[in-house]
C-alpha cells in the first residue's frame, strides 16, 4: 500500500501534547497521520529541546528535524531595511520578518532535498513563502489555527505604525491563502473573516481543535467554599486581562454576601496575577503536574474574555470536566455553545455577576450545565470526527 509523503512545517516543537496551544493540536494530528503515511516534521524553534522529546516524537513519524533559531541583535540599519521592505504592499509584514530567514530556508531545503511530497502543511503563514521556495510538493496547505492578522488587530493600539502593520498582515495572510491549495482555521469567526478578505480564490475550511483528554484524572482537590475558577497560560495578555476582570467580579459578589473562593489555574503567572493571592480567598496555582484535580475542584469557571481569538481550549477543557462555564460572546465565538444550555454567555460585568449568582443559587441549572457541557464537547470536538475531515482535506483534495 502506497504511503503518502507529508511534510509539516511548524513554528514550535509539538511534544509533549500539553506544552502549548499548538502542540495540543498537532501531537494528535501527527500521531494519526504517522500511522498510515510517511510524515516528515520540520520544527522551527526559539530554543533547543530535550533529546528525549525528539525521540518520543520520532516514534510516530519518518523524520523530525529541529532548527533552533539564533538570537540576533540587528543594528539600526538592518532594522530600517526590514521596516521599509515591510511597507511594500504584499510583502512579508514586519512582525514576520526574521533575520535568519535565509538560514531557515537553507535548513528546510537540505532536510527535504530529493523528496517529492504529496502534501505540505505549513502551520501559520509565517514560513509559507520560504516553504514554497524550498520544498517540492504536489500540494501546499496552510493551517492558520488562529488568524495572525485578526489576533494582531484585536490586541494592537491605534498608532500609525500599528495600523500599517495590521494592514500588512491582512495583505500577507490573504495573499498566502490565495496561493495555497487550501487553508484552515479553528474558529468560524477567523475562517469567515479571512474568507471575506482573501476572496473566492481562497479555499478555507473550518477544522477545529480536538481536545487532548488522554491525561484526564478523575481526582479532585476539595475547596472549603463555592469556588470560581479560571484556567489558562497566565503570561498571555488575553488571560491576564480576563483573570484581573474576574477578580473584580469576584470582589463584587463577595461584597454582596456570597461566600466564595477564586482559583486561578495556569502556568507562568505574571506578578500582578501572583499578587492576587495576597487575598486569603484567592489561590494562584502556577504550574501544576496535572490540571485535572484543580479543575474538578472548581464549581463554576468564568472566562471574561475581551481580547484574543480562535477556539478557547481552556473553556472546552472545563466543560469536558462537567463544569458550568460563564464566558463572553467573544469567548464563545470559536466554540458555538448555546447560552443557558451548554454554557452561559454574559458580556457586561453586571451580567456576569448576575449569571454567577444565578448558578450559585440554582441547583437545577448547575446540574443542567454539568450534564450538557460534557455532552456538547464530546459531540462537537472529538478527534475522530476532526481527523477524518483533515484526511479528506489534506490527503484527498483535488
Amino acid at each position: 500500500m502506497y504511503r503518502k509523503k507529508i511534510l509539516i512545517i511548524i513554528p514550535t516543537f509539538p511534544y509533549p501534547a500539553r506544552r502549548n496551544g499548538v502542540s495540543i493540536r498537532y501531537f494528535p494530528i501527527i500521531e494519526h497521520l504517522g500511522r498510515t503515511n510517511d510524515v516528515h516534521v520540520v520544527c522551527i524553534c526559539n530554543k533547543a529541546f530535550d533529546e528525549i522529546y525528539i525521540k518520543e516524537l520520532k516514534k510516530h513519524v519518518s523524520d523530525v528535524s529541529v532548527y533552533v533559531r539564533e538570537k540576533v541583535n540587528p543594528n539600526i540599519v538592518s532594522k530600517m531595511k526590514n521596516r521599509i521592505a515591510s511597507l511594500v504592499p504584499g510583502r512579508k509584514p514586519y512582525s514576520f520578518r526574521c533575520y535568519d530567514n535565509e538560514r531557515i530556508k537553507d535548513f528546510i531545503s537540505k532536510r527535504c532535498e530529493g523528496i517529492e511530497f504529496d502534501s505540505t502543511v505549513c502551520v501559520t503563514t509565517q514560513y509559507f513563502d520560504i516553504t514554497k521556495r524550498s520544498v517540492n510538493s504536489k500540494k501546499y496547505f496552510i493551517d492558520g489555527i488562529d488568524s495572525s492578522y485578526l489576533h494582531y488587530k484585536r490586541r494592537s493600539g491605534k498608532s500609525i505604525l500599528e495600523n500599517i502593520d495590521t494592514k500588512a498582515l491582512a495583505s500577507w495572510e490573504s495573499k498566502c491563502l490565495r496561493v495555497a491549495e487550501g487553508a484552515s482555521y479553528v474558529s468560524p469567526v477567523d475562517r469567515d473573516q479571512m474568507q471575506s478578505i482573501a476572496g473566492s480564490k481562497a479555499s478555507i475550511k473550518l477544522i477545529p481543535n480536538g481536545l487532548y483528554f488522554e491525561d484526564y484524572k478523575d481526582e479532585s482537590i476539595v475547596n472549603d467554599k463555592f469556588t470560581l475558577g479560571f484556567l489558562g497560560n497566565m503570561q498571555y495578555d488575553s488571560n491576564i486581562r480576563a483573570a484581573l476582570d474576574l477578580y473584580h467580579i469576584f470582589l463584587i459578589l463577595r461584597e454582596r454576601g456570597f461566600n466564595l473562593k477564586l482559583k486561578i489555574i495556569g502556568r507562568r503567572p505574571v506578578e500582578n496575577i501572583r499578587k492576587l493571592a495576597e487575598d486569603n480567598d484567592v489561590e494562584v496555582t502556577g504550574s501544576v503536574s496535572s490540571i485535572w484535580p484543580h479543575i474538578n475542584g472548581v464549581d463554576v469557571f468564568v472566562f471574561p474574555m475581551t481580547i484574543g481569538s480562535g477556539q478557547q481550549n481552556k473553556l472546552l477543557e472545563a466543560m469536558y470536566a462537567s463544569k458550568p462555564v460563564v464566558t463572553t460572546s467573544l469567548g464563545n465565538s470559536g466554540i458555538g455553545g448555546e447560552s443557558f444550555k451548554d454554557l452561559v454567555v454574559a458580556d457586561s460585568e453586571e451580567d456576569m455577576v448576575s449569571a454567577i449568582a444565578k448558578i450559585y443559587s440554582d441547583n437545577n441549572l448547575i446540574k443542567k450545565l454539568q450534564t450538557n457541557s460534557k455532552i456538547f464537547v464530546e459531540g462537537m470536538y472529538s478527534w475522530e470526527r476532526i481527523l477524518k475531515e483533515l484526511d479528506r482535506f489534506w490527503l484527498s483534495c483535488d
